[in-house]
């Protein structure tokens, strides 16, 4: 069976000796460190990191929301800041009432909170599985919707058309309608007599002159 690397080689052994490295720093802080300490910014540490862990579980629900592959790097985060916040509570309240409202804190929200956001970090690929599936089935159930309501339109448009030929088409009976009105023709044009031009008189001849007698055929 082939191994898929998806890392370099030197990050297994570079964070064993890490780790190792890690264990005479514990040894020599459980050794030197007081019982007791007063700090200085201790508001303003508390209030920075729950202020980093609102973010961070924001992210995370946002991340899951919307079916982003990301998220299991979120989730983890906010296991770890759940699992750091819970430590603290409790190993920084004095003995008395408040320690025991930090210990039912850590058991009850931070801790179970915390398991959930690990969860969530190993199956990201389920999380994002189920959130397109539940979305799938909500655009689905949005169509059918729709188309439910078009059917009813459609359906109401439909009773308005037969109700409005039910009125105009009165069942039992045959439509009436107004007799017809009897056409009015226009009185027949009145025609002038056609005009007609005089033909003017032939022209008379003139009278045949008679002609002179010769003088020279006188006695």
């Amino acid at each position: 069976m082939t191994r898929v690397q998806t890392v370099p080689w030197w990050v297994g052994p570079a964070f064993a000796l890490l780790s190792l490295g890690t264990v005479p720093w514990v040894i020599f802080l459980a050794i030197t460190l007081p019982r007791h300490a007063t700090f200085a910014h201790y508001r303003g540490v508390w209030v920075g990191f729950d202020t980093g862990l609102v973010v961070v579980l924001a992210l995370t629900g946002y991340m899951a929301w919307r079916g982003r592959p990301n998220v299991a790097l979120a989730a983890m985060a906010a296991a770890t800041m759940l699992c750091v916040d819970a430590w603290f509570d409790v190993m920084t309240t004095p003995r008395g009432g408040g320690f025991a409202v930090s210990v039912l804190l850590a058991v009850l929200v931070e801790l179970p909170l915390a398991a959930i956001c690990l969860w969530i970090a190993l199956h990201a690929s389920q999380v994002i599985e189920n959130r397109v599936v539940l979305l799938a089935r909500r655009a689905r159930r949005a169509e059918e919707r729709i188309a439910r309501r078009a059917m009813r339109d459609h359906a109401a448009h439909d009773h308005t058309a037969h109700d409005h030929t039910a009125h105009d088409h009165p069942a039992g009976g045959t439509e009436r309608h107004a007799p017809p009105r009897p056409e009015r023709h226009a009185p027949p044009a009145r025609h002038a007599p056609p005009h007609h031009e005089p033909t003017p008189p032939a022209p008379t001849p003139p009278a045949p002159t008679p002609p002179t007698p010769d003088r020279r055929e006188q006695p």
